[in-house]
């Protein structure tokens, strides 16, 4: 019994903190995954017979497949790796996986089989309910941060764990990448808020 209570403290914790990121708006924009069909795919063979398919090895030396459901595309090389990009939803992507080992099965490569299917990026979006002092956090972070307003407007703050880095906008948009499963980008999120909260922008206007 000790153990259930101290998963439903752990848990209604995570809750509390997810509910306090609510005005955050978060949201995954694309993931990028890789995995392998195991066997070599010959692609002009592979754009002839399949559809949704553009291959121009002129430009690129792999062929182009896009996907309708779920929405995403898939870069597929002779070697029989594979990217896939723009998808939206972890689960999403072994029914990408899954759709082209079919497809390429299908079309006489029959040894292929989806293997070895990892995330590499994740990209998400959120926003403070406040604006961020950005000077101020440098100089409070500095281990972490690095600005060069000059040049770009956002402050990279780099964390360690889980590691990720977020581009952080006085307006206090925010944009991370670098995450490899979806439960990161919240566990980042609950660990940057206090620090965005510390250096909130208060608006030093007086009302006449």
């Amino acid at each position: 019994m000790e153990v259930d209570t101290e998963d439903d403290l752990k848990q209604a914790f995570k809750e509390q903190a997810r509910e306090a990121l609510r005005d955050y708006k978060i949201a995954v924009v694309n993931i990028v995954a890789t995995f392998d069909l195991t066997t070599k795919i010959d692609l002009k063979d592979l754009v002839l017979k399949a559809r949704n398919v553009e291959y121009n090895p002129r430009r690129f030396h792999g062929a182009v497949m896009r996907h309708r459901e779920p929405k995403a595309t898939t870069i597929i090389f002779a070697s029989g790796k594979v990217v896939a990009v723009g998808l939206k939803e972890e689960a999403e992507l072994e029914r990408v996986a899954q759709k082209v080992e079919s497809i390429v099965r299908k079309i006489g490569f029959e040894e292929a089989a989806a293997r070895w299917i990892t995330i590499q990026n994740i990209t998400a979006t959120g926003s403070a309910p406040h604006k961020v002092r950005l000077e101020g956090l440098l100089q409070g972070h500095a281990r972490f941060c690095s600005f060069e307003p000059e040049l770009f407007p956002a402050l990279y703050y780099r964390m360690l764990e889980p590691k990720m880095c977020f581009m952080v906008f006085v307006s206090g948009k925010v944009v991370v990448c670098g995450a490899k499963t979806i439960e990161d980008i919240w566990e980042g999120f609950e660990k940057l808020q206090p620090v965005l909260l510390q250096f909130k922008l208060r608006d030093r206007r007086i009302d006449i």
